[in-house]
């Protein structure tokens, strides 16, 4: 019997909180510090927002999933660059914290 539209996101057997955070949310976020140089950590409000965005998308599968989870994480990854840049001061850190809003912005 095929799942119906969205089933996959409120079946809490496929999609449990700390698996979610655990293999798709904080791999990536890391890969965001990694590449763009953002400061992010996973902490409770980010993962709240992002299995919040993850469940109101209501997913069909695994693939829909984690995409609606790399959204999340690009989003948080994305403001966090644009509050970094209003917090810069010398032209260095404007200069990285403008390079990495933009590519994050374009993800």
């Amino acid at each position: 019997m095929p799942e119906s539209a969205g089933s996959y996101a409120k079946n809490s057997n496929l999609l449990k909180k700390n698996d979610f955070l655990d293999v798709v949310f904080q791999p990536t976020l890391r890969r965001c510090n990694e590449k763009y140089k953002v400061s992010v950590r996973p902490d409770n409000s980010a993962a709240n927002f992002a299995l919040t965005v993850v469940k109101s998308l209501s997913p069909n599968d695994a693939a829909e999933a984690m995409l609606a989870a790399q959204m999340a994480a690009i989003h948080i990854a994305a403001m966090r660059a644009a509050g970094q840049l209003a917090r810069a001061e010398i032209p260095p850190h404007q200069e990285a914290a403008m390079r990495a809003f933009d590519k994050l912005s374009r993800t």
